[in-house]
């Protein structure tokens, strides 16, 4: 099948653009202070992201945490995940972290996006991936939330593998500037 549509490549050498290890969980110290008086809140862990072929940069959700939790090693596992998928289509660093106490508030006047890859198989930081900006699609529950398809380049094909959602694409991709409709 031949697809026409407008990609949103990923970046040569996506390892070089986070200053995070992608493969141990994020380091503790590397999480911004959180005063022990907020500990007892569910805070959400946010970063400050430029993408590439946007004007202006976004505040990304990067993650539901709550420091108190035994669970802390899977969050930061979590994280460290999140963020480098993220680091495949934009560069992310660990410096731009900070946490949001009024999540509700930011995703009402949507300042806070998501931008969640899913895919369905190991990332290979040397290969060429695209999401298929051309082809939006929305599930039946949440209208706020669009879908992309992910595509991996394989040979001289594309593979399928995943898809990432974006809450609130209107304002993450208000400012962003399309690259021109390629064949897939």
């Amino acid at each position: 099948m031949k697809v026409h549509c407008t990609p949103i490549w990923s970046m040569d050498n996506p390892r070089s653009t986070i200053n995070i290890d992608p493969f141990t969980p994020i380091d503790p110290q590397d999480m911004p202070y959180l005063p022990e008086e907020k500990y007892d809140l569910n805070n959400t862990l946010a970063v400050k992201v430029q993408f590439p072929g946007c004007d202006k940069p976004k505040l990304v959700h990067a993650r539901f945490h709550r420091p108190n939790s035994e669970h802390q090693e899977l969050y930061r596992t979590l994280i460290t995940k999140h963020m480098s998928l993220l680091s495949l289509f934009m560069p992310v660093d660990k410096n731009e972290f900070f946490w949001v106490e009024n999540q509700a508030e930011l995703d009402a006047n949507g300042m806070l996006m998501r931008f969640l890859l899913s895919i369905t198989e190991p990332v290979d930081y040397s290969a060429k991936y695209a999401i298929l900006y051309g082809i939006p699609f929305k599930d039946n529950k949440n209208n706020k939330e669009t879908m992309y398809p992910v595509v991996r380049k394989d040979g001289d094909y594309y593979k399928a593998i995943g898809h990432c959602l974006v809450y609130n694409s209107e304002g993450f991709f208000s400012d962003y500037t399309p690259s021109q409709e390629e064949i897939f």
